[in-house]
């Protein structure tokens, strides 16, 4: 189907420009912009650069025209806004190529003035178009304007025999909807004109169920029937919209506001779950069901409803994709091997129950941008989680231009989980206020596999927790470049950075946070498990120069170009390195500034053989020698403040007056050039006699 290609398509596009950044200008007032594009050169000419004129066509096709093809002399589809419709497109024109919701075939909405599915007339109600639905009306009627139904169940059926959408007048519909039409309230049965706010229409279930789309497929046949029934049912169907409603499920061991087994657009509808029999039940609030299914879901509010396991919307396989709705519930959103887009929502994990979170990934692919996300309130709340990885499923997750907070947890809170793959770009992260430990982002292990995740361009906050917060904790494969990250406010120990697993980091600014007994900017602990292992191979060794360390000098950490600030806590310190009886240990630290006001010790060791802990280098020199246990390499650092504008305020552009500038080293040696060629908010690096360290790379204004 069109939307499954839609998602990919989207999916792939931020892959391909994650690592990249739209430049700014300058360094002195510019913010973030939520997506990161490199520049083109704007010329306009056929020579086949990589500025993306219309001419780039790679330069080999026969007439060197102008289609920005791959040498196949056929027009490519020009499609602005990735609903698969447009110029040269294989399923057609567009009538607006720059929304995704406008194309033909899309589900039409009445009385807004917008022509969703391109046939060059607005949906309006009149009896041509609709069976009519009131309070004021019997079931003996035909369903006219003047002479309406009284049950929205026997307007659908008429309307489905006629070909027809569903209007409902305001008032209480207490009934269970079953419909394979389009439904719209918010109207009054004298005119027929409409107000959503004014006119409320509200449908409320009396079993378990509020609104089914397509409940006549039968649930009890196998899933090859369903889906030629399915296929069968809606082949000559108008696709379903349901909009205006106030919607209310029942009750029962499950419970739903609305179950969609057929593709649906919802929009401007308020859907409550419902309340479950006992404290065991679980309602939904949303509840998507089917391989083949397409749920839309445009500007509702959403609450899973009463009880601990309350879903706000629920997308069980097929694709969903929601835009600036108002989502509630225990699990808020939760995508099952499905294929989903999140963009402008607020998400809130909710209250009660042994956990809670914004939204759950769980075996699936999911983009989410420009979001409100928060964990809500339970035992262990969280912003968001990337679920682990079973029977050949991928969880694959980006997340960008959110604002995620992990919530208030009893015990722990965390912003941003993964035990999958993740990619998170221009976040802001808060991970919240845990009673026991808050953190900020966890990449996971789960049965010895692995979360791998990137981290670009992200604020990172450790959060608040009553013992201990982290900014990033990392068990598994991790890249971070150009983030600022602080270890928040544990009320015991604040940590910025604390990696178990394998980490590279590069032009990031850590500060340990102001933890009230201790604070570290990074602390690096033993590998183990099936990281442990590719350490030992050897597949994670490091290149210095054209020499290649051999397996006994492996490197679970490199960090370069790093700004490393101890914190603010009464004992502040850069970098701890904790060694599993001396083994499998190494750190590469290059091009660094290691600093802090009150710094306890730059380098420290301990050793769990021995139970010690030894401060290994407290001065840049004794860092630089290299001669600690775990050094592979560490050369070029500096000790110095990096004179930001304004860091209490957020600001971590540089002075002209950095020590940082033009200080650091050419990062591509470790990491492919894409990773390091934007700044954090999109300048080009490096700048000036060479590259900068920190997340910045500094320009005068003029530029």
């Amino acid at each position: 189907m069109k939307s499954v290609l839609y998602f990919i398509l989207i999916v792939l596009l931020i892959l391909l420009f994650a690592f990249s950044s739209v430049a700014c200008g300058d360094d002195d007032d510019d913010e973030r912009g939520s997506v990161y594009n490199p520049p083109d050169d704007d010329d306009t000419g056929a020579d086949d650069d990589a500025d993306d004129d219309l001419n780039d066509d790679a330069d080999d096709d026969v007439d060197d025209d102008s289609d920005d093809d791959a040498d196949d002399d056929t027009a490519e589809c020009v499609d602005g806004d990735g609903d698969n419709y447009g110029e040269n497109c294989a399923a057609g024109p567009d009538c607006n190529d720059t929304n995704e919701f406008i194309h033909p075939g899309a589900a039409e909405l009445p009385d807004d003035g917008i022509d969703q599915d391109c046939d060059d007339v607005d949906l309006t109600p009149n009896d041509n178009t609709g069976i009519f639905v009131a309070k004021t009306g019997d079931d003996a009627n035909p369903g006219t304007m003047t002479a309406p139904k009284l049950t929205v169940n026997a307007g659908t059926e008429l309307a489905v025999a006629e070909g027809k959408s569903v209007f409902v007048a305001k008032g209480n519909y207490n009934e269970d909807v079953e419909t394979r039409v389009s439904l719209f309230g918010g109207y009054e049965s004298e005119g027929w004109t409409r107000d959503i706010e004014g006119y409320v229409t509200t449908i409320s279930a009396q079993t378990s169920k509020a609104v089914v789309v397509d409940e006549s497929i039968n649930p009890n046949r196998n899933y090859i029937e369903s889906t030629k029934w399915r296929k069968a049912a809606k082949d000559d169907a108008n696709p379903v919209a349901i909009q205006g409603f106030t919607i209310n499920g029942g009750s029962g061991e499950e419970c739903y506001g609305v179950y969609i087994w057929d593709t649906a657009t919802l929009a401007n509808n308020i859907i409550n779950g419902g309340s479950p029999a006992d404290e065991e039940g679980q309602c939904f609030g949303v509840y998507k069901n089917g391989w083949d299914v397409e749920a839309r879901l445009i500007e509702n509010t959403i609450d899973g409803g009463g009880g601990k396991y309350s879903i706000g919307v629920y997308n069980y396989y097929g694709t969903a994709m929601l835009n600036n709705n108002i989502i509630k519930g225990c699990k808020c959103f939760y995508n099952h091997r499905g294929i989903v887009m999140l963009v402008n929502n607020s998400i809130y994990g909710g209250s009660g129950g042994i956990r809670s979170y914004g939204v759950i990934n769980h075996e699936g692919t999911a983009s989410l941008v420009g979001n409100d996300i928060d964990g809500g309130s339970s035992n262990s709340s969280h912003g968001v989680r990337n679920s682990w990885t079973t029977y050949g499923y991928d969880s694959t997750i980006i997340l960008e231009d959110n604002k995620i907070n992990g919530g208030s947890g009893i015990l722990e809170s965390t912003g941003v989980e993964n035990i999958g793959t993740a990619t998170l770009i221009a976040n802001d992260i808060d991970g919240g206020t845990g009673g026991g430990s808050s953190y900020g982002v966890q990449n996971l292990t789960y049965s010895y596999d692995f979360g791998n995740m990137t981290l670009k361009n992200n604020f990172i906050y450790g959060g608040s927790g009553d013992e201990y917060s982290y900014g990033v904790t990392n068990f598994g494969e991790a890249t971070l470049v150009n983030n600022v990250v602080n270890g928040g406010e544990g009320s015991n120990v604040s940590t910025g950075v604390c990696s178990y697993g394998v980490v590279t980091m590069l032009n990031n600014t850590v500060n340990g946070g102001a933890g009230d007994q201790e604070s570290w900017a990074i602390n690096v602990e033993y590998v183990f498990g099936k990281l442990a292992n590719k350490v030992i191979s050897g597949e994670f060794n490091a290149k210095k120069g054209d020499f290649e360390y051999s397996n006994d000098a492996v490197v679970p950490a490199r960090l370069i170009n790093n700004i490393i600030d101890a914190g603010s806590s009464e004992n502040s310190n850069a970098l701890q390195i904790l060694i599993e009886y001396s083994d499998y240990m190494g750190i590469l630290l290059v091009n660094n500034d290691i600093y802090g006001e009150d710094i306890g010790c730059m380098i420290s060791e301990f050793n769990y053989g021995y139970a010690s802990i030894e401060c290994v280098a407290n001065s840049i020199s004794e860092v630089n020698d290299c001669t600690w246990f775990s050094c592979i390499d560490s050369s070029a650092n500096i000790s110095a403040d990096p004179l930001f504008v304004d860091s209490a305020n957020g600001d971590f552009h540089l002075q002209s007056g950095s020590p940082c500038i033009d200080t650091g080293i050419n990062p591509t040696e470790y990491i492919e050039q894409s990773f390091v060629e934007y700044d954090f908010e999109g300048d080009p690096r490096p700048y000036g006699a060479g590259w900068d360290i920190g997340p910045d790379e500094w320009q005068p204004a003029s530029e």
